[in-house]
Order: structure tokens, then sequence, then C-alpha cells
């Protein structure tokens, strides 16, 4: 274990490394663990080991790291009331019509249903920019399509994912956020206990055209609704905290090598992540956000260290980033988010190592996945 301070704020950040995955169980004089919250992203294994495998996995997932981290959260002290899966299940970014997507989702699916995973943790699939948007391409610039969300809503109506969405943004009266069509199932909020919990598109499809690229800006954000949304929950006095969740990052973390294109969209004429991250700062109810798209694990406190914390976990199975070397070894895994009676608030980053070389990092054997280890602690509050 160890620990260091930080500069900008003077706070202590604490890593511990290599500890059980039972670490966290309250002691005595602890207050209990109110709520407990499994979070991950990013299983998709890229487009080429997908066209390369795709008769074995039509998924386009890492599968064996998929069914061992939900062995793992089945094994958790406190277990969890619910699994944030924060975008990119699935390749898809074909140019068809969402068949290929579709066949990605159903096989994911059937996947995690033949896992074995406890009742009482409800699954939350948050959509990611490879489950919205399209690439004609390969390296061509991402747009949002109409196709993909088709299939999207669809699926997550299908199997009961949507249960906590429905209040978002519509496309209505002067329309500030410039909507073309019904966001109300993919930008929502909702609560549990007192805990306010903020979803966000973060590739939402936009009446507003990118000039350079002649179609709909990628990185889009309904932000009108989503600062309504937090102003209404800061009034709330029966809103204790709030969480906010979205697939892309609102700023890089370090060893990032293209952040322009890969953030929520953030330029002179839409300053989107910038207004967002003041929003989340200048409000004392929120406590972190929840993302990924970047394939690692990365804790940060945002607008120079002044800010809430952004947790990066994107470490569910997709190729993990080139410039991401924590200290140990890179890993795949998931994270937990324990709100304590009292206010206080951890996160906790689990890992395990991938497969050794021949072996891919998509495949389960000759070595199959090992439970995770605990890896990284972040104390993102203190209380209430």
């Amino acid at each position: 274990m160890w620990s260091r301070l930080n500069s900008l704020t003077g706070t202590i950040v604490v890593w511990v490394s290599c500890l059980s995955a039972t670490a966290g169980i309250a002691t005595a004089g602890q207050a209990p663990v109110m709520l407990s919250i499994a979070f991950t992203g990013d299983s998709q294994i890229g487009s080429s080991s997908w066209l390369e495998t795709r008769a074995q996995n039509p998924s386009s997932a890492n599968i064996p790291q998929l069914r061992q981290t939900l062995m793992d959260i089945t094994n958790q002290p406190n277990r969890p009331r619910l699994f944030l899966f924060l975008g990119d299940l699935v390749v898809a970014e074909l140019p068809d019509e969402g068949q290929a997507m579709s066949v990605q989702l159903e096989s994911w699916q059937q996947y995690y249903r033949s896992f074995s995973h406890p009742q009482g943790i409800r699954l939350l699939p948050v959509a990611g920019n490879h489950e919205i948007d399209i690439s004609t391409i390969h390296g061509a610039p991402e747009e949002p399509y109409t196709y993909a969300y088709d299939v999207w809503l669809d699926w997550i109506a299908r199997y009961g994912y949507d249960h906590h969405a429905g209040n978002g943004p519509r496309p209505r009266g002067s329309n500030p956020d410039k909507l073309v069509r019904d966001e109300s199932r993919m930008t929502f909020s909702f609560n549990l206990q007192s805990i306010h919990f903020v979803v966000i598109n973060t590739d939402t499809l936009s009446t507003e055209i990118d000039p350079s690229t002649n179609k709909p800006y990628p990185g889009w954000i309904p932000i009108n609704w989503v600062e309504r949304d937090l102003a209404d929950a800061k009034r709330n006095r029966g809103i204790s905290a709030i969480i906010v969740i979205g697939h892309r990052f609102i700023e890089p973390p370090a060893y990032d090598d293209s952040p322009d294109e890969k953030s929520i969209l953030n330029d002179a004429a839409h300053p989107f992540a910038s207004r967002l991250a003041a929003d989340l700062r200048g409000n004392h109810k929120v406590k972190a956000y929840l993302c990924c798209h970047a394939h690692s694990w990365d804790a940060m406190r945002l607008q120079h260290g002044r800010g809430v914390w952004q947790i990066i976990a994107g470490d569910a199975g997709a190729p993990l980033a080139a410039g991401w070397q924590p200290d140990g070894g890179v890993y795949y895994g998931y994270s937990l988010l324990d709100i304590y009676a009292d206010g206080k608030m951890v996160v906790r980053g689990f890992g395990r190592a991938l497969p050794p070389p021949p072996q891919k990092f998509y495949e389960g054997e000759p070595v199959a996945p090992q439970p995770a280890r605990l890896m990284e602690r972040i104390v993102i509050s203190y209380g209430w």
C-alpha cells in the first residue's frame, strides 16, 4: 500500500494493491454499507478480433472476463444492488441498418443469462459509442445514427434494462438541446434510497451538424436537460448525494493519446465537457462521475484537482490502452461504489492479470481468468 499527496488539493489519495476481494467488510465502529453499486465498461474485443472469432463468439465481447467478473460480483460480501455496464458491450459500428449489432447484443444477452448471477442485482447497461455510432471506414470519424438507436432501445426494453429510464429529454418546444428524437430512455435520472443517479447518453443524436465533417457531432450531450435535473436534485431535501454516469470521459487520463476525439464534445461552439465539469463542481451533492471509454482504470479530480472525482472503469475486457501502465501491471476487472450510512463513499477497483502470451487477451483457456483482487481504493466522500 502507498499514498500520494495531491499538491493541488492537499488531499491524500490512498492506493491499495494486491489485497483480498473481501477487503471493505464493515468493522467495529464503522457505519454499515447502505448501498453498493458494481460498475465496469468496454468489453468489446475490437472489430478485427471479432471478425476472426465471430463464428465461435458472435457477441464480439470478452466472454471469459465477463463471466469471471459476474462470479466475482456475486461473491462480494456486500451484494451490489445495481450492476452498471458503462457502454461498449459490443463492437457494432458497422454500416448496415443495425443487423450486426442486433446479433451481437442478442448473443451478449444469451451469455449473460447463462452465467451464474444472484437475484437482486439489476443490470443497467449504458449505451457507448460502439452502440450508438457508425464509422463507415476504419479510422473515419464516428457519428451517431438512428438505426443503432432503434436496435438499442428495442434490446433494453425486451430484457427490462430500461427499468429506471423514461424521464429524460424530448425534442419539445424550443428544443434547446437540439435533439433529433425522444431521448427519455437514453439520458435519464432515478433515485435509489437517497442517492440520485443521472445517466447521460454521451453520443446523443443532434440536429447540429459539424461543418468540418458535414455529419452529426460525436460526443454530444443534452446539457440543458442535465443541468436542470442536477439543479432539481440539489434543491430536493430528500436527496443526499448525486452520482453521474456516462460512457465518454469528461477529461482524458494523462496517458490518453487522442483526448479531443474521445471525450465529451468540447470545442469553442459547444464547450459541453467544460460546462458539465463546472456544473458538477458547483453542486455540493455531486460526488463522482463514473465512465469508461478509455480501456483502463483511472481516478482523478476534474478541473486540475479542484472538481469532483472522475472514475474511469474501462477494464471489462477490451484491448487495453497502450499508455496505461499501473504499478503491478495491467489488468481486467470491475469496480464497486460502496455508500455507507454516514455518507462516506468509497470506490474500489478489482483486477486480474491478463492471460500469458501466446494466449490472446479474450481467450479463456488454457489459462482461465482468476478471481479479481483489490487494486485501487479511493474515498470520494467522507460524509453527507
